[in-house]
């Protein structure tokens, strides 16, 4: 798969260190928001966090049992970029005062149904048996769901909330760095799932499925962070409208658009 190989070395030259963000500037920024505002963006990145380490969990478990060595190096570049990711958001935590630990209660239950229990059901039953229906259900909740539709939709919406104000530089500047990761990985769950789709037409309807009972916990997602929206004289619908068209293209490459 040319594409593939392709998304795979482009991994790998687009790779980049976190260390060379330094937050110490946004710390001001940061005490300068509300208490209601400085919670819910916590709460937000412990989100971000556990799902960094989850991917990267699910991702290397994935890459041992796959065969297609482009898909494989891709998963490794993938686990690469989750655990940059995850320094960068416990990193910007330790810098503004705030405690990186990521605590259960604080995790809402949606998004640990959606990232954690259904991922891990279908992981467990392909290391038990290769069924490639499961395959695109597990891409599609990790690439789609969780990559392709929460990350984006989170980071439109603090672009429209929080970064258009000028503020929090440093973590603008990783935020934009992480979208260029989770565009690649979205694009690389999209050549894939077209790749077996060639070879099995189930896997459309699979991956129109997962989305259709994933489509809920999104929702619940996005909706936990309404007062978050509210705090800065906005409604948390406005950007739960943002999942339409979100992965247009993504979805486009495998025939569901």
């Amino acid at each position: 798969m040319k594409e593939i190989e392709n998304l795979w070395k482009r991994a790998l030259n687009e790779s980049w260190n976190p260390l060379d963000i330094n937050f110490d500037e946004d710390v001001k920024d940061w005490k300068g928001l509300s208490e209601i505002q400085r919670k819910y963006l916590t709460d937000l990145f412990y989100h971000q966090i556990f799902g960094e380490y989850e991917v990267l969990i699910g991702v290397s478990r994935l890459a041992k049992l796959i065969k297609d060595k482009d898909a494989r190096f891709f998963l490794l570049t993938h686990a690469r970029d989750n655990t940059v990711h995850a320094n960068v958001f416990e990193r910007f935590l330790l810098t503004v005062g705030e405690d990186p630990e990521v605590k259960r209660e604080r995790i809402s239950d949606s998004y640990f149904d959606l990232i954690y229990v259904k991922p891990r059901k279908l992981l467990e039953e392909l290391e038990k048996e290769w069924d490639v229906n499961k395959l695109a259900s597990f891409l599609t909740l990790y690439y789609f769901a969780a990559d392709g539709i929460l990350y984006n939709v989170s980071y439109l919406s603090l672009e429209q909330i929080l970064f258009s104000r000028n503020i929090l530089k440093k973590l603008h500047e990783a935020y934009k760095k992480i979208n260029v990761d989770e565009k690649r990985q979205t694009m690389f769950a999209a050549y894939y799932i077209k790749y077996l789709s060639e070879r099995n037409k189930e896997i459309v309807e699979a991956v129109k499925n997962t989305l259709n009972e994933a489509t809920p916990l999104i929702l619940s997602v996005i909706g936990y962070f309404a007062p978050l929206a509210e705090s800065f004289g906005r409604q948390i619908e406005e950007f739960a409208s943002l999942i339409e068209g979100v992965i247009d293209e993504e979805l486009k490459i495998i025939g569901l658009k």
